[in-house]
């Protein structure tokens, strides 16, 4: 094989103290969610970087949007949720808590590439 030899990759390990916060939100208009998700993204990127998030990825599904984020903390991943900005961020989008599907699971390991 030629080329550069590859490189370790910059893996960051801590304990099992990260968190893996999924959700799921099931919306009847699923492209004004995602048009919502994306209009209101500078407000939310702020009330992530103020909560320590490490890592943040949505992506558009049938029926809404997926969304995965990587927290130092279950608990920094609930100061998050009860964010006055976020909160009124799912107002003003119509979105109804009930739509919402959220999971936490403890993260063994995670690698962030350069």
């Amino acid at each position: 094989m030629t080329g550069s030899p590859s490189r370790p990759p910059s893996a960051r390990l801590r304990a099992a103290t990260q968190t893996l916060f999924v959700q799921t939100c099931a919306a009847k208009d699923p492209a004004g969610l995602l048009e919502g998700y994306l209009q209101s993204s500078e407000t939310m990127d702020g009330v992530g970087r103020d909560h320590s998030l490490i890592l943040h990825a949505a992506a558009a599904t049938d029926d809404g949007l997926l969304i995965v984020n990587l927290w130092p903390s279950k608990q920094g991943s609930e100061a998050a949720a009860r964010d006055p900005r976020r909160l009124g961020t799912i107002q003003q989008n119509g979105l109804d808590p009930m739509q919402m599907r959220r999971e936490h699971h403890d993260v063994a390991r995670f690698v962030l590439f350069d």
